[in-house]
């Protein structure tokens, strides 16, 4: 029994060793490499192969890959020797390159450790390393690029910003073709960034929509006089009613008049004040639910001002935002007579003018106010 055992044992590692050689002569008539499948160590590390090739050969892919070095991506006729690297790895990777010869071509696949895909929050994200893939489920939210699918994912403990969407054949530039709105709750996963003080969630793979309940259909008046009136939002909603929260900083000049609602259709409209300041806008969100789910959408107004009348010293100190002022002094240099930026000053302060409007008709001199 031992020597029948024995038998069928050298047969398996006789079998093991005549694919181990195939592998070690991967390859075509004209091109061969020792290995196609490249392991690289997760601590980092360099990996070797060799190419055979009766021509001349090029590696084309890496350039999806800028954690991988290559110690050259082309090369003469003959043999020659490849050193793939790369610094340690927080979270599994790979890529697939492609070796051509004349006309052939050999895959090459470039691995270091294992994915492992972390679920978490929006705060998790946040505080985590980048280069890690993490799956996060939240709130579509702030829809800011339709072609590349940039919008904020946002769940009870925070917002990350989405860089790039990939489609469903995981494709870039077809953001539309998913079909999200804001107030979809999704799942996606992808590898985190921080790009300055943003931290990104890039190119993310969609991996499930639930759609919201509820959706602005349209909206009327939208932009208002600085007399103010009436704006009017119609909704369509298939939860339990229709609620609407106006942010804090403009309940002082906008309220809701009515809530009508017949079925999934509802028209709620708002008052505005006369506005006395600057432009002015804000963001209205409208929820529902369906007992265990909150489902939001939501929507933009906006409203003319009058012009504020300021010193410079009035206007350095005003907040940044859409308010427009008019301020009057003496000019006293002339940065750039083709934009026609210009200085400023009056009693309280001076200023820097970043382009007058038909600047050269102007005939504005230093000295002038």
């Amino acid at each position: 029994m031992k020597k029948y055992l024995f038998i069928v044992l050298a047969a398996v590692i006789s079998l093991f060793s005549s694919c181990a050689e195939d592998d070690a002569a991967i390859g075509l008539s004209g091109l061969k490499v020792s290995q196609s499948y490249v392991a690289l160590p997760v601590e980092g590390g360099s990996t070797d192969i060799t190419i055979e090739s009766k021509s001349e050969w090029i590696i084309t892919g890496n350039d999806k890959a800028d954690w991988l070095t290559i110690s050259t991506t082309q090369g003469p006729q003959g043999e020659s020797k490849i050193t793939f690297s790369a610094d340690e790895a927080v979270d599994g990777r790979s890529v697939e390159l492609k070796l051509s010869s004349a006309n052939e071509t050999q895959n090459l696949t470039i691995m270091q450790g294992l994915p492992v895909i972390s679920e978490a929050t929006c705060a998790e994200v946040i505080a985590g390393p980048d280069k890690k893939t993490y799956k996060v489920t939240g709130v579509v939210s702030n829809i800011s690029n339709t072609v590349y699918g940039n919008w904020d994912i946002v769940d009870a403990t925070g917002k990350v910003y989405v860089y790039g969407t990939l489609d469903a054949k995981g494709n870039t530039k077809n953001f539309a073709s998913l079909g999200l709105e804001e107030g979809d709750e999704v799942t996606i996963q992808g590898p985190k960034t921080t790009y300055g003080t943003t931290v990104e969630l890039v190119d993310v793979t969609v991996l499930k929509i639930n759609k919201s309940l509820i959706k602005v259909d349209s909206v009327y008046n939208d932009v208002l006089p600085v007399e103010g009136g009436i704006f009017e939002a119609y909704i369509i909603t298939k939860g339990n009613g229709v609620s609407v929260e106006i942010p804090e900083d403009a309940k002082e000049w906008l309220s809701i008049v009515s809530i009508d609602q017949k079925g999934t259709d509802a028209c709620v409209k708002f008052q505005a004040a006369r506005n006395e300041g600057g432009d002015r806008s804000t963001s209205i969100t409208f929820r529902t639910t369906d007992g265990k789910k909150d489902y939001t959408s939501k929507t933009e107004l906006s409203q003319q001002g009058a012009i504020v009348e300021a010193t410079v010293a009035e206007f350095i100190a005003a907040e940044v935002g859409a308010t427009q002022y008019r301020i009057s002094g003496v000019v006293t240099k002339i940065a750039n007579t083709q934009y026609g930026n210009i200085y400023i000053k009056d009693f309280s302060g001076d200023v820097y003018i970043y382009g007058i409007k038909d600047f050269a008709d102007s005939n504005i001199k230093e000295g002038d106010i």
